[in-house]
């Protein structure tokens, strides 16, 4: 029987074309929406409870919109300012001091939703960002 032979250069084609699939195999396991967001959820399990800090939210939401509505029945008085001031009041009567703090909270959960928002946009382009870069280190 004959053998077969292959010349360097089909070997060196073959390998390539070998390589080239398994490159394109792994961009698309790499790639996939849910593999990434399963992956980073066992990267960060570990570290944080999610539930344990998200938890308090509605419990804080809550008591602001307590706060506010006490702010409109209560009876308004004057608060005595200790010797050296409020740190964080500006106001020297009680309603328009809860209604501060309601819109402290009202501001910091803004500011968490957009921050958050901004996270998940970044998030959403890391599967075509790292397509595009192992597109550029297979040329």
């Amino acid at each position: 029987m004959g053998s077969l032979k292959i010349s360097p250069v089909d070997f060196t084609l073959h390998t390539r074309a070998m390589s080239l699939s398994k490159i394109r195999n792994a961009e698309k396991s790499l790639t996939k929406k849910e593999d990434a967001n399963e992956e980073l959820v066992m990267m960060l399990a570990p570290r944080l409870n999610w539930v344990d800090q998200i938890c308090p939210a509605p419990m804080a939401v809550n008591a602001m919109g307590q706060l506010a509505l006490l702010s409109c029945k209560a009876i308004d008085f004057d608060l005595i300012k200790p010797d050296g001031g409020y740190k964080f009041l500006r106001y020297s009567s009680f309603k328009p001091n809860l209604m501060q703090v309601c819109n402290a909270g009202h501001n910091a959960f803004q500011k968490a939703h957009v921050n958050m928002d901004a996270i998940q946009q970044a998030t959403n382009r890391l599967p075509v960002d790292m397509k595009q870069a192992v597109q550029i280190l297979v040329k």
